[in-house]
């Protein structure tokens, strides 16, 4: 088991906070969601990189250990919730309708903070039809 420090800062994450945390403790990384943005940090509480470029609300996260990747819950949705996220990234008109994905993250590939997360080639996502 991996000891963790008390605090750990993840630095100015935008207006967002976090929803979801999961640990990959074979490589000892951390990483955070950030309603529309992920943070890796290393256990030391070292900030690693992150990943940007979402519109939707990136929620629960999980670390599969067999293949190193980061999937996580992301809707879009036309509620109040998906237009404050709208509102928050500085866009006011809401044109998201409502869909769920799974986002799937190439953790290995984020050495960077501001990373794009489909320029960057980081996540890809899977639709789920209602």
């Amino acid at each position: 088991m991996c000891q963790l420090p008390l605090v750990m800062d993840s630095g100015t994450q935008g207006k967002f906070h976090v929803q979801g945390i999961c640990l990959d403790d074979q490589h000892q990384y951390i990483y955070l969601s950030f309603t529309t943005s992920l943070v890796k940090m290393d256990l030391q509480g070292n900030l690693i990189g992150s990943v940007h470029g979402l519109t939707g609300h990136l929620g629960c996260i999980g670390f599969n250990s067999d293949n190193g990747r980061v999937y996580g819950s992301l809707e879009y949705k036309n509620d109040a919730i998906g237009r404050g996220i709208l509102k928050g990234l500085g866009q006011e008109e809401a044109t998201n309708s409502n869909r769920f994905y799974i986002a799937i993250f190439d953790v290995d590939k984020i050495d960077r903070m501001d990373m794009d997360a489909e320029q960057d080639g980081i996540m890809t996502a899977v639709y789920l039809p209602e």
